[in-house]
C-alpha cells in the first residue's frame, strides 16, 4: 500500500506531526510518498527512532535541476 503525504502547505517543524499517524498506522512493507519542498531527512529519523521501524528513503528530483533539496 502507498500512502501519499503532501508537506509542502506545512512548516518543517510540523513535519513530524503529519508523518506520525500514517507511520503508526503503516504495516511493515508500505510505502509512502511524500512531497515537500525541503529537507525531510530529520523528520524521518525521528520516526524511525519513536517508531521502532527502519525507514528508507530516497529523493526524487522534481524540478529538473539535478537533485538539490532546497
Amino acid at each position: 500500500m502507498t500512502t501519499n503525504i503532501d508537506l509542502r502547505d506545512h512548516p518543517t517543524d510540523e513535519y513530524h506531526t503529519h508523518l506520525s499517524e500514517p507511520f503508526t498506522a503503516a504495516d511493515p512493507g508500505d510505502q509512502f510518498e511524500i512531497t515537500t519542498e525541503r529537507d525531510i531527512d530529520p523528520s524521518l529519523i525521528r520516526s524511525q527512532l519513536e517508531h521502532d521501524r527502519a525507514l528508507e528513503w530516497e529523493y526524487i528530483d522534481q524540478c529538473g535541476c539535478g537533485g538539490h533539496v532546497p
